[in-house]
């Protein structure tokens, strides 16, 4: 399975990708055990593919995006309504693992804006950064709150002990 799912994301390679797959998928009511990488795989992209389109400040989904996951739909899925439910799941999906993530994101599509371009250890940098920030401000908050509650623990102490 690796040889097929390896590589090239054109256009006509994800289309040969599903036409040679769709052959070995189960028919109705076959065991679909021997096909659960591709369904796996299918679903993966089509979140990969979704993510471009849920993630948080001005996402703009790509053409090829959106007809790549409906090829990879169509391939696990066999009426308009499933395929539509199965990518409205990948949405979904992709939208809980970034929701996390999303103030990386937003930093690394404004640097990534201005730059044009970055390398992978440039978005490492960007990202690590960006989490350490938010990591420190978070502690730094945490830190407020607590120092708030010893003073008033002290002005409590003061109003006991009249």
């Amino acid at each position: 399975m690796r040889r097929i799912f390896g590589g090239d994301d054109s256009a006509d390679a994800v289309t040969d990708l599903c036409d040679e797959l769709r052959g070995s998928m189960p028919k109705d009511g076959e065991s679909r055990a021997d096909a659960a990488d591709v369904y796996l795989h299918a679903l993966n992209r089509c979140i990969e593919l979704a993510a471009a389109s849920v993630a948080p400040g001005d996402p703009v989904p790509s053409v090829s995006d959106i007809e790549h996951s409906i090829k990879y739909a169509w391939l696990v899925c066999q009426s308009v309504e499933a395929v539509e439910r199965f990518l409205k799941l990948a949405e979904t999906m992709a939208h809980d693992l970034l929701r996390p993530y999303g103030h990386v994101l937003i930093v690394l599509s404004t640097v990534l804006r201005i730059r044009r371009t970055l390398t992978g250890e440039e978005i490492d940098n960007i990202i690590s950064d960006t989490v350490a920030r938010f990591e420190l401000a978070a502690e730094q908050a945490r830190r407020r709150r607590w120092q708030e509650r010893v003073d008033n623990a002290d002005q409590f102490d003061m109003l006991t002990e009249t």
